[in-house]
């Protein structure tokens, strides 16, 4: 029986989600966990859920960028690291001004 790998806790994951079937982790039980998970939500839908998250006001000087297609896994990473990581996948900029933060392209 191959050694399940783990991953750090303090890892940002950017990627498809996976559920495996030992572990059944998934969005739904993720609020338990303490993660902020999303796999193939707008872009829209995932700042609604980092405003919740993080205690932040989300607002998009770029109309196109609320729908592109997010997928990721944050646990302990703060509001600018994820969306740091976010830029991996979606080409977008942002500005932190305080608790709001504007995206734009």
């Amino acid at each position: 029986k191959p050694a399940k790998k783990r991953m750090r806790p303090d890892i940002i994951a950017v990627r498809p989600l996976t559920v495996l079937a030992q572990d059944s982790t998934s969005v739904a039980t993720a609020v338990v966990e303490n993660r902020l998970v999303f796999s193939s939500e707008t872009f829209e839908d995932v700042a609604l859920k980092m405003e919740k998250w993080y205690g932040v006001e989300i607002n998009f000087a770029t109309d196109y960028l609320r729908k592109e297609p997010l997928t990721g896994i944050f646990k302990k990473e703060t509001v600018g690291e994820a969306l740091h990581a976010l830029q991996l996948t979606t080409r977008f900029n942002f500005k932190i001004n305080n608790d709001s933060i504007t995206i734009s392209k």
